[in-house]
């Protein structure tokens, strides 16, 4: 009878044990997986990155898609703007203060930036030569080439993979059970997605064609400091840096869902008033973001050139 209580008593340890397990799994975490998941095998299918260390990146990076990062920049691994990115960008406090992170138009884009960022990393190439199935190498591969100065990411990763079973990913991938479909709605919803995503940015629309418009770009973001972050007020802005041409131009207006510039018959080259600098001062003298005017310095330098060779007048 005692071992028969005894076997009982281990039994309903057991099952606590793994009641307890079970509930402690984050109903935001599962979402996030749910909502990801596909995009995270599609992504293995064509960089060779485990969908399961993109999974627990995501769900760490992005605090479970619920970061302000993720929320306003659609940006899911905390990638840093570096010197070679050209599209929108965003400043947060990180291991610096007001250090640069990308800016993305979809949740797509964010996870294919990622895997382009770790397959064209010379410094993360030795990752590509693990079983793409070794997820506990990948992770502290990452650690070691310094994707993150957390002490622990490696053991944080390998944790949310084993907790939310994210190999099994893996797996789908490595037996061809996953296909990635893209039904006829889903297909209009990404192409006008992708066109069109005017999230975060203030925007004149005329018609079907949304105007991003530089004078008013420069003028609104006096105001939009002011603004809790409800709108960012260096979006516009950089939206304008980052379409800047070979040789300085920034055009003054720009269809947003085609990113080209919208000329006239009375302003073929789209010249604007010079005030990129002005709205830059005033942003400084809110957010005193030294390494902000270090970035952006040398695309105005280049956009004044542009304008001083072109259209200066004789007087001045």
């Amino acid at each position: 009878m005692k071992g028969f209580r005894c076997l009982i008593t281990v039994v309903l340890i057991l099952l606590w044990n793994v009641n307890v397990f079970a509930q402690n799994k984050s109903k935001a975490a599962l979402n996030y997986i749910e909502k990801y998941k596909d995009i995270a095998m599609r992504e293995m299918q064509e960089y060779k990155i485990p969908a399961s260390v993109t999974l627990a990146q995501g769900l760490l990076e992005s605090g479970y898609g619920n970061s302000e990062l993720v929320k306003k920049s659609n940006n899911h691994f905390g990638i840093k703007c570096h010197k070679d990115w050209k599209g929108g960008r965003t400043y947060h406090d990180d291991d610096e203060k007001g250090e640069c992170f990308r800016v993305y138009k979809t949740p797509e884009e964010s996870y294919r930036d990622h895997s382009k960022f770790l397959s064209n990393g010379q410094r993360y190439a030795f990752l590509f030569d693990l079983k793409i199935t070794d997820y506990k190498g990948w992770a502290k591969g990452l650690k070691k080439a310094g994707y993150a100065t957390l002490p622990s990411y490696a053991n944080v990763l390998i944790n949310l993979i084993e907790k939310y079973d994210l190999t099994q990913y893996d797996d789908m991938v490595v037996k061809g059970k996953f296909k990635y479909k893209e039904g006829k709605k889903q297909k209009k919803k990404d192409q006008k997605t992708k066109e069109n995503t005017p999230e975060g940015y203030l925007l004149y629309p005329q018609g079907e064609t949304l105007v991003i418009d530089q004078f008013e770009s420069i003028m609104s973001s006096f105001f939009l400091v002011y603004s809790n972050r409800n709108f960012t007020a260096n979006q516009n802005l950089d939206y304008f840096y980052s379409k800047q041409e070979e040789n300085g131009a920034i055009r003054w207006k720009y269809d947003l869902n085609s990113d080209s510039p919208i000329p006239s018959k009375e302003n073929p080259e789209g010249v604007s008033l010079p005030l990129f600098a002005w709205a830059e001062y005033n942003l400084f003298h809110k957010s005193a973001n030294k390494k902000r005017i270090k970035e952006v310095m040398p695309i105005l330098q280049k956009y004044t050139t542009w304008l001083e060779e072109n259209f200066k007048s004789d007087n001045g």
